[in-house]
This record gives structure tokens, sequence and C-alpha cells, in this order.
């Protein structure tokens, strides 16, 4: 209901797709509604925790009911927590996993089976991050290695779905800094009464400047429809400075010739 997902659902809508948006945030959903109120019947609302596998299963049975089938299914919650690796509460450890990862699988395990067996085309695409492909962020342990998670399973899914010519495929999103609110207090660790040093402070300060300069998101929703009708797997726009990349696949790569 907020930042790319939001941006996803709007290029839907214009495309007249039948939209099921899902977020835990009521107030945001209602905010959606307001906005897409000509929409009528193409969009459905519904209060969901994507970590909570009982609330994605019947959230998937309700969306089969009614629309007989899935065609785009965008695994997309996501949440950022920062902190000293050894000082993170363990809360916010679990808080994240669930959110990132277990929301991620629970979406592909409730939608997958039966979009498997629908008899029409279908992607998955899961939200990673740049952050999934690269790594050494300081006080950023638990997202990166979380969004390193959902790169990992999503390549694994692609290549399993490929080895049984499955009609449904695959795509991973890396974007880089988005315009969103996943920087903001809301977002951020619910218990966690460790004080921050002046370098963690600096950090999040820096970090909020690059996101609230980052990409518009309905930028980044018309790269991943571009991405979807090009039949990509990898969704990485060019704002997410990829050479990154390649400079830390040089780094491992120059450590092994050592």
């Amino acid at each position: 209901a907020s930042g790319i997902g939001r941006a996803i659902l709007s290029r839907a809508l214009q495309s007249g797709m039948q939209v099921f948006a899902a977020d835990i945030s009521k107030s945001g959903l209602a905010d959606l509604e307001r906005e897409h109120g000509s929409a009528g019947k193409s969009l459905s609302c519904h209060s969901l925790d994507v970590s909570n596998e009982g609330e994605v299963q019947q959230f998937a049975e309700f969306v089969f009911e009614k629309a007989g089938q899935v065609n785009l299914l965008f695994n997309n919650a996501g949440i950022l927590t920062t902190g000293r690796t050894w000082e993170l509460p363990l809360t916010e450890w679990r808080r994240s996993i669930d959110v990132n990862v277990m929301g991620v699988l629970n979406g592909i395990r409730a939608f997958l089976p039966k979009m498997m067996t629908q008899g029409s085309s279908a992607r998955i695409l899961n939200t990673s991050s740049i952050g999934g492909l690269v790594s050494g962020g300081e006080y950023m342990g638990a997202y990166q290695g979380t969004k390193h998670m959902v790169a990992a399973l999503t390549e694994s899914l692609d290549r399993e779905l490929r080895s049984e010519a499955s009609s449904v495929k695959v795509s991973l999103v890396c974007p880089g800094a988005v315009a969103t609110s996943i920087g903001q207090q809301e977002n951020q660790p619910l218990e966690n009464s460790v004080d921050k040093s002046s370098a963690q402070t600096h950090f999040e300060q820096q970090f909020a400047e690059l996101v609230s300069g980052g990409l518009d998101p309905h930028a980044l929703a018309d790269e991943i429809f571009e991405g979807i009708r090009a039949d990509k797997f990898w969704i990485v726009p060019a704002s997410a400075d990829a050479s990154r990349i390649q400079k830390r696949a040089e780094r491992i790569i120059a450590s092994i010739d050592s």
C-alpha cells in the first residue's frame, strides 16, 4: 500500500488488470481505496501479514476463488532494520527474516502450486535489492542478509521451474535507492534500546538522504513491467549502480587467484 507496491498497483490498474492488493497497514489500504475508487471491481484490498503462513494461504484461496487464476504475483513486502550486528535485538533479526524472507516464501508456497496447474502463463516477481547482490554495508546485516536469501531462493526457484518446463516464470527485482518510506520511523525496529554510535547515526542520516533522492517508484514500476514484457529474470534498474556487482565479483576472484 506504499512505495514500490503502490506504484506497481497503479501501473497494473492502468493496464486494465484485476488487482488484489494486500498490506499489513489498514490505513495504507484505505488510502489506496480512496485514490483508486474509480477502479471499482478491478481493485480488491486486503489486510495481510505476509509473515503469517495461514493468512497468506487464506488470501491465496480467496484470490483464486474470485479470479480463477493468477498471472502475476508480486512478493514485494519488506522492512529495513539497521544496527550493529552483535547488538541488534534478536526480535528484530527475526522480524526481518519473517517479513523479508518468509513473506516471500509464504507467497510462493500459497500461490505457486495453483499457478502451475491453471493452464495459462504466469510469473512470480520477488523483490530483493541491489543489497541482495552486493554486501559490506555497515549496520545493514539484517537487511542485506535477508535480501541475499531472497535472491538465492529466487534463482533456485527459477531453475526448478525451468527443469520442469513449467509455464510459470520468475523474475528477481533488485532496485537500488528508491524514494519510499522504508527508512522512516514506522519501519524501524520496534524494540531497540541499544545506544547508537555516532557512526551509525551518521550512516542512517546519509541513508535517509540517499533514499529520499532515489528513483521514483513509478519509474521503477515501469521498468518492472518492461522486464516482464522482455521475459527477464534479472530486473535491475540502471539507477542501482550495477557496477558494484562486478567489483564485488572481482574482489572474490582476486582472492581466489592469490
